[in-house]
């Protein structure tokens, strides 16, 4: 069956109310978000430790295991407020607040007292990155809000020198009252 020009450019313009929503206001992300403590989800971040573990030499195997896992647990809770000038706050429970501006990058002293460049940023899909960066590596959070905007999801991905593979896992989280 042959699609006229037209038709194609008809259903394009139908599908664009879709992106648009996707393409949500920065301050959608605003709220207080707490871990949902998925079972699915800490297995899937036990694995992915796992498999990276077993790349590493045999006698690095017992250091990196738990670095590796207390890196990459997922924050119980956190809020995130974005504000006039796209002033961002991003405040876990066990750090101090990082204080930056979308598109900006700011130093931050994280919880294992390292000092790293972070940013955010607001993707063309409507997502918020944060970006940590360090001399030894990255940790990119790629925060993605559901249609009704009360659960998040945060893709993380971790590319350090010292490790032969990216660890990546994903964790969901809802917005409560605080």
């Amino acid at each position: 069956m042959k699609v006229s020009p037209i038709t194609r450019l008809l259903a394009l313009l139908l599908l664009f109310p879709c992106w648009t929503l996707a393409a949500s206001d920065p301050t959608d992300f605003n709220g207080h978000f707490v871990w949902t403590s998925n079972r699915v989800e800490a297995a899937a971040l036990a694995t992915e430790v796992n498999e990276t573990v077993k790349t590493l030499l045999f006698i690095l195997r017992p250091i990196a295991r738990p670095r590796l896992t207390q890196s990459t647990a997922p924050y119980a809770s956190f809020d995130i407020t974005l504000g006039a000038g796209h002033a961002i706050q991003f405040a876990g429970p066990n750090a101090a607040t990082i204080h930056g501006k979308l598109g900006g990058t700011v130093k931050w002293r994280g919880e294992e007292d390292v000092l790293q460049d972070v940013s955010f940023l607001m993707t063309e899909e409507g997502k918020l990155q944060q970006t940590l960066s360090e001399s030894d590596g990255t940790r990119v959070h790629l925060f993605t809000l559901a249609p009704d905007k009360t659960n998040l999801t945060m893709e993380v991905t971790i590319h350090s020198k010292r490790l032969d593979r990216l660890i990546k896992y994903s964790l969901t989280y809802v917005k409560v009252a605080k």
